[in-house]
Formats: C-alpha cells, sequence, structure tokens
C-alpha cells in the first residue's frame, strides 16, 4: 500500500473508530458542526447578495439604455442625420433614440419638485421598455401636436399629479447664456418656462421613479436651450448579436470623440460598491470560520492523546515522525470536509427554499417584491468548497506540528 493511502486508511480508522473516552466523540461532532454552521452561513449569505445583485440589475435594465452614447467633453453635442446615419450602419445596431436630459423645476397645482426631465423621441420604447412600467395612464408623448408628459411614481406622489384632472406641469429651467441685457432690462426673467398636461405614470424604483419624468424631445430642446443637441443617444442591440461586440464596433465608428457605455459602465461605481460589499461578507465570515475552526485544535489535542498506543505502536512498526504527523493532519481535513460538505448541503437547502417558497418576506409598504431575492451560483460554492477546507488544513497542520514537538 502506498504511504499516502496508508496515512489516510489509518486517519479513518482513528476518526472513526471507538475511542477510549466519549467526550471526544463529542469533542469531534463540535468541531464538524463549528465548520458547517460559518459554511452554511456563507452560502446563504452568498445567495442572498447574489439575488441583490439580480434584482438591481434587472430594475437598471429595464430604464437604462442598453448601450449609452455621450460626449467625452461637454453635457451635449449636435446629432445630426450624418452622425445617426452612421450610428445605424454598425453591424447590430437596431434602433437609436435621442434623449436630452437636465435637472429643472417642476410646478403642479402649487407643489414644487426637482427632478431630471429626460425628452425622448418616438424610437426612445423601441430602446427602452418603459410601456412594461406604466402602472396609471398610458405612454403618450403626443397626442396630435399636444406635447404630453410621463412621471415617475414618486414624482406624482411628490407634486399630487393625478392623471385624470386636466391640469397642466410646468418645468423651469435656467437659460443657457442667461437673459439678454433687453430682455433683463424688461424684467425677463433668467429661466427657461414649459408645461403640458400628464398623461402616465410610470413605476419602477425610488432612485428612478421619484426623480424622472418623460417628455418629448423637442419640449426638453425648447426647455434646456438645446436645439438640435443632445445629450446621449441610446442604442438597442439586434437579437443574436453580443451586445460587447457591437459597443467596440460604435467606438470604432464614433472614435474618440465618444464615451460608449453599457449597461454595467453606466452604474459602475454601484455594481463595483456591490462587489465590495460581497467581498467584505466574505472576509467577516472567513474570520468567524477561523474563530470556529479553533475547536478543532482541542479536538486534534484530544485524538493524539486519545491514540498515545497506537503512535506508539506505528513507531515501534518504523513509521516517522512525519508519517505520524500526517496521519492526524489528514484527520483534522477529514473533520473540515465533513464539516464543510453539511454546511454547504444546509446552506444550499436553505437558499433554495428561499427561492421558492420565499420564507423570509420583506416587511414594508411598495416593496417590489415579497421576499429576499436569493440565487445560488456554482461559482461561489466553488470558492467555499476550496477555502473553508484550506483555512481548516492550514489550522490542522500548525496545531499537530506544534503538539507532536
Amino acid at each position: 500500500m502506498k504511504p499516502s493511502k496508508l496515512v489516510r486508511f489509518i486517519a479513518r480508522r482513528y476518526l472513526f473508530s471507538r475511542k477510549s473516552h466519549a467526550v471526544v466523540n463529542i469533542i469531534s461532532c463540535v468541531s464538524a458542526l463549528a465548520v458547517a454552521v460559518p459554511t452554511a452561513a456563507m452560502v446563504v449569505l452568498f445567495s442572498v447578495y447574489n439575488g441583490l445583485d439580480d434584482l438591481l440589475r434587472s430594475l437598471y435594465r429595464n430604464f437604462d439604455l442598453p448601450i449609452k452614447i455621450s460626449a467625452v467633453e461637454g453635457k451635449s453635442f449636435p446629432a445630426d442625420s450624418l452622425l445617426l446615419a452612421r450610428l445605424s450602419s454598425v453591424e447590430g445596431v437596431q434602433y437609436v433614440t435621442q434623449v436630452a436630459e437636465e435637472n429643472a423645476l417642476a410646478e403642479y397645482r402649487g407643489r414644487q419638485h426637482i427632478g431630471m426631465v429626460r425628452g425622448v423621441d418616438s424610437f426612445y420604447r423601441h430602446v427602452v421598455p418603459i410601456e412594461s412600467m406604466m402602472s396609471m395612464g398610458e405612454y403618450a408623448l403626443r397626442l396630435g401636436d399636444l406635447e404630453q408628459a410621463v412621471v415617475g411614481m414618486g414624482v406624482a406622489y411628490s407634486l399630487g399629479i393625478n392623471v385624470q384632472m386636466f391640469d397642466k406641469l410646468t418645468f423651469y429651467a435656467p437659460r443657457a447664456e442667461g437673459p439678454s441685457p433687453a430682455l433683463a432690462w424688461l424684467g425677463g426673467a433668467a429661466y427657461n418656462r414649459q408645461s403640458l398636461f400628464p398623461v402616465g405614470v410610470f413605476s419602477l424604483d425610488a432612485d428612478t421613479d421619484g426623480v424622472y419624468t418623460l417628455v418629448p424631445l423637442e419640449f426638453a430642446r425648447r426647455l434646456f436651450d438645446m436645439e438640435g443637441r443632445v445629450t446621449s443617444l441610446g442604442v438597442s442591440v439586434q437579437s443574436g448579436y453580443d451586445a460587447d461586440r457591437v459597443q467596440k464596433r460604435i467606438a470604432e465608428e464614433l472614435g474618440p470623440d465618444y464615451r460608449i457605455q453599457n449597461r454595467y459602465q453606466q452604474k459602475e461605481s454601484l455594481y463595483r460598491i456591490m462587489k465590495y460589499e460581497k467581498a467584505g461578507i466574505f472576509l467577516i465570515c472567513v474570520l468567524v470560520l477561523l474563530v470556529a475552526s479553533l475547536t478543532l485544535v482541542s479536538t486534534l489535542m484530544m485524538l493524539i492523546i486519545d491514540k498515545q498506543l497506537g503512535i506508539f505502536t506505528l513507531r515501534s512498526m518504523g513509521a516517522s515522525d512525519g508519517f505520524v504527523r500526517k496521519v492526524f493532519v489528514v484527520q483534522g481535513v477529514y473533520i473540515a470536509l465533513i464539516g464543510t460538505a453539511a454546511g454547504m448541503v444546509l446552506g444550499i437547502g436553505l437558499s433554495l427554499a428561499q427561492q421558492y417558497f420565499g420564507l423570509i418576506p420583506i416587511e414594508g409598504p411598495n416593496m417590489l417584491i415579497d421576499a429576499y431575492p436569493v440565487r445560488v451560483k456554482w461559482s461561489d460554492l466553488a470558492v467555499i468548497a476550496v477555502s473553508v477546507p484550506a483555512i481548516d488544513y492550514a489550522i490542522a497542520r500548525l496545531t499537530v506540528r506544534s503538539i507532536m514537538k
């Protein structure tokens, strides 16, 4: 029998054989349990973060432009027919929408609110699924020559907007160049004023529907003095095409004067924070695991004391100190593997139960979901399955080496 197989064989016999003291069995079970509990916690926490990340991405996926094109310098840039034609000719581009957005003061029946006004053209509904977000009224920015607005749920609540009432929504924005001297001498204001009727309300999340109002593109251009200009262009990708490749083609076509961003890059800081939080949770769980795994020290100490006769027998048969140490190190690894396997099974079971049955609900009014979202990722399970036994192996090796000196 090979030495490595012999080490594993003896370690299994020592671990599962009857001990001379029953307390040794209890300590071994406690040690495995101490590994299992933080392992299960890591699986559950990682799954919750994955679920929250998916929820966040789905929310912003509905409202953010699939591919956003903006100017590297300045807030706006001219969107002439030549630029639009160049963009439409890129392979994989399906629709191109023009967007002009800026902050403005909104007033409705004496109530005021500062938010973002987004002017969009007729292609916007093909690039962003805004119609699926409508909770009241309809998405119709024009009725013939009449300009209309669609407001976010939070904006509607702040201003007390009722789409059934025919009251105008008025916006105020500073003039781009300020008032002319003649207009100032006549007492003219330093801001533009435009009004239209709200006909619909969309609902998404507080950070979006509490800020945005959608208006016709020409309305926004008059309000913000952006005649013939836009703050960004949005592009949707044809089915069957890779979005990253289409993004690269657009960048090659338009050159360095334009910033081309996908949905992730538009909210890069937010997604980076989510990754940092997940990494922080992993480090905290590792610290808890280190503290809990200290029970492995006492377990190995008791096992070595309990097997003194066996150690004497092995040495009498010619086993070296290194061979004996390996036996107890492998014993510690077996305890860690048992605890890791039990913890992963427990963690996966709890995560799947939460995913399919919603065991832990989310309390509060106007919540988008009823229960905490979870999603088990195989990559997370692989990281846990490798890191937990590796930590316990290091602890077992240091413990056995120090005890058997």
